[in-house]
């Protein structure tokens, strides 16, 4: 889709640097980074539907707070 993937990573980096993530969370975030890397966009609602749905039966709000999933997205 034309993304670089060491952008992503890198910007993905910056969110996860900021805090202390146990391996779920850090999991999820490489699946998104998949995800942007295999579709190319990623927009709020998709979050809701699988494979997010997948990894926590409540999505991206199994493994963060709200604020941190607004951050992220």
């Amino acid at each position: 889709m034309g993304l670089d993937i060491n952008a992503v990573k890198e910007a993905f980096s910056e969110f996860l640097d900021e805090g202390i993530y146990n391996a779920g969370q850090i999991n999820f975030v490489n699946k998104t980074i998949d995800y942007l890397m295999d579709i190319g966009v990623l927009a709020m609602p998709h979050i809701f539907e699988a494979p997010f749905a997948d990894y926590h039966g409540e999505n991206a709000y199994g493994f963060f707070d709200e604020g941190k999933v607004v951050e992220l997205f």
